[in-house]
């Protein structure tokens, strides 16, 4: 009986595991994307088969737990539009690949909840408009660096749970050296829950 008794608790126990394995969300895809060596036309799934441009990208709809990389050394004179809706188990997570400096981007908006952006460069280039702006919920930014603007580094709005976390914001200047006008690291409005940790904010008017 107690044989017949831990036999069927082995079962049971191998039952409720395999169901858990089931229930466990699959890995997305990873995409890449390379100035130099890529091209639209190509389906981006590995190096070899690069997309080339930002807007290819804009243009996508991504899955939950898709990543999209950018190639380390290449400069995109273009706005990064993070649109698609990542899960709390599988954000959508836009980084870097290869060797080299981390890849720049002209500006960065997010509209998609459950993203994470990790080792950009946002290179305003004295634009007088918002480098990043976020404004979706349950987003992260990572290891990157957001410079040079007219405007603010970050504007955050109804973006609830937003982690910045080892951020260097510099050089958001506007007016003169007497006279400093609105120009500012991050501006943050109708927003509970933002963590903002272990970065660097230097020249912001």
């Amino acid at each position: 009986m107690r044989k017949q008794l831990f036999l069927f608790i082995l079962v049971w126990l191998f039952a409720i595991a395999c169901t858990s394995v089931r229930a466990l969300p699959l890995g997305g895809t990873t995409y890449y994307v390379s100035l130099a060596g890529g091209s639209d036309s190509n389906n981006g799934t590995s190096p070899a088969d690069a997309w080339q441009t930002v807007s290819k990208v804009n243009d996508m709809e991504f899955a939950p737990g898709d990543t999209i990389l950018f190639e380390r050394g290449n400069s995109w004179n273009e706005e990064l539009v993070a649109g698609s809706e990542g899960t709390a188990v599988q954000p959508i997570t836009y980084a870097s690949y290869g060797s080299g400096t981390e890849p720049i981007m002209r500006r960065l908006s997010i509209d998609g909840s459950n993203t994470t952006i990790e080792n950009l460069i946002v290179d305003h280039q004295q634009l007088a408009s918002d480098a990043v702006q976020v404004r979706a919920p349950n987003c992260t930014l990572r290891g990157m660096i957001v410079r040079n603007g007219a405007g603010d580094g970050i504007d955050v709005g109804d973006a609830d749970g937003l982690l910045i976390d080892a951020l260097l914001i510099h050089h958001f200047l506007a007016g003169s050296f007497t006279t400093h006008q609105d120009a500012q690291c991050t501006v943050a409005t109708d927003i509970q829950g933002l963590t903002i940790r272990n970065t660097d904010i230097h020249h912001v008017s």
